[in-house]
């Protein structure tokens, strides 16, 4: 498989009643740099997670409960060459995305 280390990055986040981590991840997010697509993937949430995420970025339901189903389910929508799986706990440098394109133009996968 050949990687486009130009290429647009899709990340891609499973969700799941978060609402206590989630607004920080999407304060994370916008910090980055690049040419990139957020796809959040809740699985069913009910303490207002969801809610919280449409306010500021798009978010699709997962049609099958399950953290690898969310993430299969983002995979299949995603529109990157690169595929970069978060949790919702995660935070990223602002420079993240030049970093894993420059290891992905050196070779690594």
């Amino acid at each position: 498989m050949t990687y486009d280390s130009k290429g647009k990055i899709s990340i891609i986040i499973p969700i799941l009643n978060e609402a206590g981590t989630v607004g920080e991840i999407m304060d994370n997010l916008e910090k980055l740099r690049g040419d990139f697509e957020i796809i959040f993937v809740d699985g069913g949430s009910d303490d207002g997670t969801d809610t919280m995420v449409e306010k500021r970025y798009s978010m699709v339901r997962s049609p099958r409960k399950g953290r690898s189903f969310q993430m299969n389910y983002g995979a299949l929508l995603a529109q990157g060459s690169i595929l970069l799986f978060l949790h919702a706990d995660c935070r990223l440098s602002e420079d993240a995305l030049d970093k894993i394109r420059c290891e992905i133009s050196k070779g690594s996968k």
